[in-house]
């Protein structure tokens, strides 16, 4: 499914959903984009790397793990399986005051799969959009110590549907 924000009237936000086959040319494939803002194809393998999985479910917009620790430099791989009733994307910003502009500008990016591609440098890396039933994988190599937040940037997810990466030395 996609969505489409068509109008806001005071506070609430109108969304209309229509189908769209996975296979009709809107998914794309996302680059690894790296802690310095870099895009590459593939992300440094080493022999540090932490595997983790995260499901979101029904109609809850949430990710059955918010929060993330790992390793700065090691590699994360996230496999990510929707099993909710909407489409889902896991986006990776470079701290907490970049979820609102990167949410806001992605309700506009839906020929990107929601990537706001004018908001690319508060964001670390993504995900495929990953449609009811879908898995997409996520390897990116673990930026320096802190705490990044991870967000769906489908459709206005981002209000609730929030996670954090604490990185470690």
């Amino acid at each position: 499914m996609k969505g489409i924000a068509l109008a806001c009237l005071g506070s609430i936000l109108i969304t209309v959903f229509f189908l769209v086959p996975p296979d009709s040319g809107w998914a794309r494939i996302a680059p690894f984009v790296d802690s310095a803002g870099s895009v590459g194809e593939k992300y440094t393998a080493s022999a540090d790397t932490t595997e983790i999985e995260i499901v979101s479910k029904g109609v809850e917009l949430s990710y059955s793990v918010s929060e993330i620790r790992a390793k700065a430099g090691e590699v994360l791989r996230i496999r990510y399986i929707n099993e909710s009733d909407m489409s889902h994307n896991i986006v990776l910003v470079r701290e907490e005051a970049d979820i609102r502009p990167v949410g806001i500008a992605a309700l506009q990016a839906m020929a990107t799969d929601w990537i706001p591609e004018k908001e690319m440098h508060r964001i670390l890396a993504y995900s495929d959009l990953a449609y009811s039933g879908d898995t997409v994988v996520l390897s990116f190599n673990v930026p320096p110590p802190g705490t990044y937040p991870y967000i769906c940037t489908y459709s206005a997810h981002w209000t609730q549907m929030q996670g954090r990466l604490i990185s470690t030395e």
